[in-house]
């Protein structure tokens, strides 16, 4: 079980953003960790819906296959954690995210305060 956290930050004036993910181990040892530069970013929403996808892809493309989740962006999170298909803005970014589900054996998602994460 490791666990993976995401954050994001949002230019509005470019349009762009910066995903932030590092991924610990249960003694919190770093194992890997990325950054990721985004372009054609809408909002501050979308920014961390693509991090959060992009931190599921590190930990698939590591080998990771029990996984918890943990981001600042409680919108991001409750709306991944709903069961019915959400028709806003990140909408594309959420559904990736659920096929992406299907590569993990373990993996939830939790909203964390922004100083812990």
């Amino acid at each position: 079980m490791v666990k993976v956290n995401f954050d994001a930050s949002f230019s509005s004036i470019m349009k762009t953003s910066v995903s932030g993910i590092i991924i610990l181990d249960a003694d919190g040892f770093i194992l890997a960790a990325s950054s990721n530069q985004n372009v054609f970013i809408a909002n501050h929403e979308t920014a961390e819906a693509r991090a959060c996808e992009q931190a599921l892809i590190l930990a698939k493309d590591v080998g990771f296959r029990s996984v918890i989740v943990e981001g600042d962006a409680l919108t991001v999170i409750t709306k991944i954690n709903r069961s019915f298909e959400d028709m806003s803005e990140i909408w594309a970014i959420l559904q990736n995210i659920q096929a992406l589900k299907r590569d993990f054996m373990y993996l939830s998602f939790e909203f964390i305060r922004r100083s812990n994460n």
